[in-house]
C-alpha cells in the first residue's frame, strides 16, 4: 500500500503555537504527575500544601518557617520512630520506585527482547503489565497476555526474565484465561 503525505487544507502551524501547545501539554503532564504523586504519598503532600497556603496567605517569612518546622518534624520522626517512619515513607517510596524503574519503565523493551511482542501490520503488541504489587521478598506481576501467548510461552523465558529483572526466580501461573 502507498500512502502520500496528507494535505493540510487548514493554514500551516505557527511556531508559536507549537510552542504554546508543547508547553500547555508539558504543564498538563507535570500538573497529573504532582497530583499522583499527592495522591500516593499524602503524609507529605498534605504538610508541603499547608506550608504552601502559610506561605500564600501569612507571607515569606512564615512561609519558610513553616517548612523548615516540617522538615524538623520529619527528621525528628525518623529518628524517635524508626519503624514507623520507614512503614509510612521510606517503604513506599522504594516501593513506587522500584514498581517504575525494575517493571514499568522497562517494560516493552524487556517483553520485545524475550520474544514476547508480536507484530501485527506495521504495530508491535506488548504484553500490558496491568499490575505489580512489590512486597519485601517477593513482588507479584499481573500480565495480560497476547493472544495467540501461553503460559509455556511465558515460562520458557522465566530465566531470562529473572535476570532481566535481577531476581532469584521467576514463576508463572495462569490466574484465568488471558492472564500470567
Amino acid at each position: 500500500m502507498v500512502r502520500s503525505q496528507p494535505t493540510n487544507t487548514n493554514a500551516e502551524v505557527s511556531v508559536a503555537e507549537e510552542i504554546a501547545y508543547a508547553l500547555a501539554v508539558g504543564l498538563a503532564k507535570m500538573m497529573w504527575t504532582l497530583a499522583r504523586l499527592a495522591f500516593w504519598f499524602p503524609m507529605i503532600s498534605i504538610p508541603l500544601a499547608g506550608c504552601g497556603a502559610v506561605f500564600y496567605w501569612h507571607g515569606r517569612t512564615p512561609g519558610i518557617t513553616s517548612l523548615i518546622a516540617f522538615a524538623v518534624c520529619l527528621v525528628a520522626w525518623r529518628v524517635l520512630h524508626p519503624t514507623t517512619f520507614s512503614l509510612w515513607v521510606t517503604t513506599r517510596v522504594r516501593a513506587r520506585w522500584r514498581r517504575w524503574s525494575t517493571y514499568t519503565s522497562p517494560w516493552a523493551d524487556i517483553c520485545a527482547l524475550h520474544g514476547l511482542t508480536k507484530a501485527l501490520n506495521e504495530d508491535v503488541l506488548v504484553p500490558r503489565l496491568e499490575r505489580a504489587v512489590i512486597g519485601v521478598t517477593a513482588d507479584l506481576l499481573t500480565v495480560r497476555m497476547l493472544a495467540g501467548q501461553s503460559t509455556t510461552d511465558w515460562a520458557k523465558q522465566a530465566e531470562a526474565l529473572a535476570h532481566a529483572f535481577k531476581a532469584e526466580s521467576v514463576q508463572v501461573r495462569t490466574l484465568q484465561p488471558g492472564w500470567s
